[in-house]
């Protein structure tokens, strides 16, 4: 019994001091959480960092390992601390693999995009600009960058993707 009173002692002049904590020094708990945010987020930052350093020498092994930290950020929500990350990531890897001409992954990974954040015009962008990369999907790309156009023409990412693709359609000469 002795024991049970002691631990009871013991929880209630914690939450006594957490509240005092809590509602009297409001600085240092905002200053205690900003710290716990960076902790927590800084790894994963640095490893994109390493990663990008990476790819300028060795392609390959900087695609593999943003490909291993895109997988170990698979269950990170759009609105979660980690949210920006991933959507840097997408960005990173789809890029990556349109450059290389790789536009099933490309496609594969914008669909995913569209799936964590479908708010996300940059992601819808991307899908419209690897379609057009695709052999096959060309029209797909050129209609949904047409239709993003229509109902964005104010944001100078759609109207900068549009101006491009249709400068490369002119260039083409109409050509299926």
């Amino acid at each position: 019994m002795g024991i049970l009173r002691t631990v009871s002692a013991v929880l209630a002049a914690l939450a006594v001091a957490l509240w005092t904590l809590w509602f009297l020094m409001p600085e240092r708990i905002n200053a205690l959480d900003a710290w716990l945010v960076k902790s927590y987020t800084e790894h994963y930052e640095g490893r994109l960092r390493e990663a990008q350093e990476l790819r300028a020498t060795d392609p390959d092994g900087g695609l593999a390992m943003i490909e291993a930290l895109f997988h170990d950020l698979r269950d990170i929500k759009s609105l979660d601390r980690l949210g920006r990350l991933k959507r840097k990531v997408f960005i990173e890897l789809i890029q990556e693999y349109a450059s290389r001409r790789m536009f099933d992954r490309a496609s594969e990974l914008t669909a995913l995009w569209m799936e964590f954040d479908p708010r996300d015009l940059t992601a819808t962008v991307s899908s419209a600009k690897v379609l057009y990369g695709m052999p096959g999907r060309r029209e797909d790309g050129l209609e949904l960058i047409r239709r993003l156009n229509e109902r964005y023409s104010d944001q100078p990412m759609v109207r900068e993707s549009y101006e491009g693709i249709m400068a490369v359609e002119a260039g083409r000469g109409g050509q299926r």
